[in-house]
């Protein structure tokens, strides 16, 4: 009996304790979490809770599981435990059980990057079926219980509506235009040499971007139209306003007169604000940009227009330009965000909040002309800098290193060309020793931030926490995601 009594606890208490940590599950787990928005934290902090949160559920449904079948061993034998399989409440749970471990494999960090698009599909689809079977799991129970059990729940369905709603609220408002305008197109570019992709997209709201901000591009006359997966956002500019642009054959063919008029009108109305031009610097690896680079490439010239819808923005900003140094770490298409931090530094330099005196880049990327073409773009205002300082690293091949250095030495009348060509070195970078050198020399407060492969965010953290752990002050860390 006694024997019994425990099992029967067990079960009850491994039942109870999961209920009340599902709706955590979800929340964490959305695109419009609410904790993100009240706590700024970035949302690879709250996927991390939210894996360790769904894997203690995991290992306490099982536990529950086995202990109510170790209590109905004890108190009828295998005769009674039988006799429980076609009764709702067993069979609802087990259904509900069976999908909840599967969660747990499909959702590995290989899998999940390599197969991004099949993952989050069977991931919502599978908690889907845990959710709809949890319910009916707990109607066989009495009306207190019931209600007790539902009271966890309901939240949880709420929080996955509401997330649904917001990012079609977010999708509808940033593309409202883009059905009924011809101008407002997508241009998709890849350059083999650089092994990038440079997609611009026309915005249908001039909500200004922040360094930080992730958008989901969805490609629904390009690949399949349910697909979609985030960007971080590398640039931004204001082009012109198709609805104010007119044909230069209307202009000719009116009179003079007119055209004063015109001009008259134009210095009372000022013009509509021009359209915001989203620039997003894209890899080509698995899944949706390696289909979208390989329909590039059977474009001519390897560029191709299209529609694109996107959803956003996502993210924060860190407030990296209130320390007095900024260390920047990148590795291959980690340059992103740096990109859109370094922009933004540029356009609000004299704005009281910024009180940044030095900035030091450090990227590594494969691509050496990838290198060149990011400085003579993005990067080419941060060059002339004085407080700017770039360490530039390629781990191309020799012949890669050496054609470029022909290319360069033939362009040596480019200022954009020659100032680069001093400051890459070929070799891998010491991070480690990067960094104390850079915390040796700061004066005043420092942040540093990293976004790279998983080995050199680890190399990063691991020095700053020493560096912390040796007395240290004032020196921050802020990381944006990689991969997902």
């Amino acid at each position: 009996m006694a024997a019994q009594k425990n099992w029967h606890i067990l079960a009850n208490r491994t039942a109870v304790i999961p209920y009340g940590n599902f709706f955590f599950i979800w929340l964490f787990a959305t695109r419009n979490d609410v904790f993100m928005w009240l706590t700024g934290w970035n949302y690879t902090t709250f996927s991390r809770f939210h894996r360790c949160i769904g894997r203690f559920v995991i290992v306490l449904q099982i536990i529950h599981a086995v202990a109510h079948t170790a209590f109905e061993l004890t108190k009828g034998g295998r005769k009674l435990l039988l006799n429980q399989y076609p009764r709702q409440h067993w069979w609802t749970g087990t259904v509900a059980l069976v999908f909840l471990a599967l969660l747990a494999p499909v959702s590995v960090g290989p899998y999940r990057r390599n197969l991004y698009e099949a993952f989050r599909i069977l991931h919502a689809f599978f908690a889907l079926i845990v959710l709809i079977f949890l319910f009916e799991h707990t109607k066989y129970f009495s009306t207190k219980s019931y209600t007790f059990n539902n009271a966890f729940l309901w939240p949880t369905a709420a929080i996955w509506i509401f997330d649904y709603v917001v990012r079609l609220v977010r999708l509808v408002l940033f593309n409202w235009k883009t059905p009924f305008s011809r101008r407002m197109r997508t241009t998709a570019t890849y350059d083999r040499s650089q092994n990038i992709i440079r997609v611009t997209v026309d915005s249908s709201i001039n909500l200004k971007p922040q360094p930080g901000h992730y958008y989901f591009l969805y490609l629904p006359t390009l690949l399949r139209a349910y697909g979609n997966h985030p960007f971080t956002l590398a640039s931004w500019e204001y082009g012109s306003n198709p609805a104010s642009e007119q044909p230069e054959s209307n202009i000719s063919n009116g009179s003079s007169r007119n055209v004063e008029l015109e001009r008259e009108a134009s210095s009372v109305n000022p013009p509509a604000p021009r359209n915001l031009r989203l620039t997003f610097l894209i890899g080509p690896c698995r899944g949706l940009s390696a289909q979208l680079c390989n329909s590039i490439l059977k474009s001519p010239n390897s560029t191709k227009d299209f529609t694109a819808l996107v959803e956003g923005p996502y993210g924060c900003s860190a407030p990296l330009f209130q320390s007095h140094t900024v260390l920047f770490i990148a590795g291959g298409t980690g340059i992103t965000p740096v990109l859109a931090y370094m922009k933004s530094y540029l356009e609000d330099t004299h704005q009281p909040r910024n009180v940044t005196q030095h900035i030091h880049v450090v990227w590594t990327a494969k691509q050496t002309s990838l290198i060149y073409a990011i400085l003579e773009n993005e990067l080419r205002g941060a060059i002339s800098r004085p407080e700017v300082n770039f360490s530039l690293f390629s781990t191309g091949t020799s012949q890669e290193k050496s054609s470029l250095d022909t290319t360069s030495s033939a362009d040596s009348n480019s200022a954009a060309s020659s100032e680069p060509k001093k400051i890459i070195q070929f070799e891998r970078p010491d991070v480690p020793r990067i960094i104390n050198e850079v915390i040796e020399d700061k004066v005043g407060s420092m942040s540093v931030f990293a976004c790279g492969p998983p080995s050199m965010a680890d190399d990063t953290r691991a020095t700053i926490a020493k560096a912390l752990r040796s007395g240290v002050t004032d020196v921050e860390y802020f990381e944006d995601q990689f991969g997902w």
